[in-house]
């Protein structure tokens, strides 16, 4: 999945910082044809340790995928534009 391979490049040029409950996040909105996608990649700093250095720990990223909005729709271009707006104002 090209989204996850995204994803993965993202963490290892830019960790970002953890949230509240020690937890990383980082977000993606993708198209495929006339579908958009709301991609979300959970992990921990062991998972980016992993990726830096290599070495096998127990730690993992869960990847989740919304959607499919499709943009001929109203109501589906709604939902998508008000969960882009909740996610902007919740990160900045």
């Amino acid at each position: 999945m090209q989204e996850a391979s995204q994803l993965v490049a993202l963490v290892n040029q830019q960790p970002g910082q953890p949230g509240a409950d020690g937890m990383y996040r980082h977000y993606l909105a993708s198209q495929c044809g006339t579908q958009i996608f709301i991609n979300s990649l959970v992990y921990q700093k062991k998972w980016i340790d992993y990726l830096q250095t290599g070495q096998n720990t127990d730690a993992f990223a869960t990847l989740q995928s919304y959607g499919p909005y499709y943009i001929d729709s109203i109501r589906d271009v709604s939902r998508f534009a008000l969960i882009i707006v909740a996610l902007s104002l919740y990160l900045s």
